[in-house]
């Protein structure tokens, strides 16, 4: 059985490819925040896909696909991966204020706020003006604000990484702006906000791109992902990278073929597509 640990709308389709290939495909939310797994919730896996970036697979008879601990860190960790970013050339938004993910401050503009090290949720909340951030509920753990930089579009690069490389899958600009981020909206409207556009400078992106590539290989797993940036004028700012597929994605293709590009070789995802 392949046993999939995934928000069911950051996989759709492919569960009905796996199954017209000969498997039998479960499809698991539990362990979203990263809760700890039991042995009963693993039962009847041949194969492990972990799609939830904070949740760790406990050992047993079965192989894991899976980001390794240090590239989850990736996502998890953001105050310590925006450094490395501006190491390969990224630009970073400002930070304009270290404090508390439930400080009482608000903004006058628009802002960005994100937990320094790991925790439950690891998402960076759009903060609108005079948003009250206890509002979020999160417990008082260190965390930053970062601009809004207003950018003219973003730019998204998928991959995947296996066995010791990567493959870039895709390249693209979208006028979407983080609507979803806002805390009562969150996840409700995306992908239907904005349209998929040309970026201006793919080649500026793509080298960025490779040069993060080259490190965040070096850390381990096998998984795909999505680097996430933000292009204004001449400029391409780091946002994030995402350890997992993301939500809205739906697969077409060969289950095989995927499962091949994550256990094999990671060129064997230009054979299949991800919608968004």
């Amino acid at each position: 059985m392949v046993l999939i640990f995934s928000l069911e709308n950051a996989v759709q389709g492919l569960a009905e490819a796996l199954k017209a290939d000969g498997y039998e495909v479960k499809v698991s939310t539990k362990g979203w925040a990263g809760w700890p797994l039991s042995k009963e919730d693993t039962e009847g896996a041949t194969i492990i896909y972990n799609n939830m970036v904070a949740l760790e697979i406990p050992e047993g008879d079965y192989l894991v696909i899976s980001p390794s601990r240090a590239a989850a860190r990736l996502e998890l960790c953001k105050w310590e991966t925006r450094w490395k970013a501006e190491k390969v050339g990224f630009k970073l938004p400002r930070v304009l204020a270290e404090c508390s993910m439930k400080t009482e401050r608000t903004f006058t503009d628009t802002v960005y706020l994100k937990s320094k090290f790991q925790d439950s949720a690891h998402c960076a909340w759009k903060i609108p003006p005079g948003f009250s951030i206890p509002r979020l509920g999160y417990p008082n753990i260190p965390g930053y604000i970062e601009e809004d930089i207003k950018p003219d579009m973003s730019a998204k690069c998928r991959f995947t990484i296996a066995n010791g490389k990567y493959q870039i899958e895709h390249l693209s600009g979208h006028t979407y702006d983080g609507e979803d981020k806002f805390h009562d909206t969150i996840f409700l409207n995306w992908p239907e906000l904005g349209e998929w556009v040309k970026l201006p400078d793919e080649k500026k992106f793509l080298d960025l791109c490779t040069r993060w590539l080259d490190y965040a290989v070096t850390l381990g797993g096998n998984y795909s992902g999505e680097i996430e940036a933000g292009v204004k004028g001449d400029d391409i700012y780091w946002y994030e990278q995402n350890c997992r597929r993301i939500s809205n994605g739906h697969f077409h293709g060969s289950g095989q073929t995927w499962l091949d590009s994550l256990t094999i070789d990671p060129a064997k995802a230009l054979e299949v597509e991800w919608l968004y």
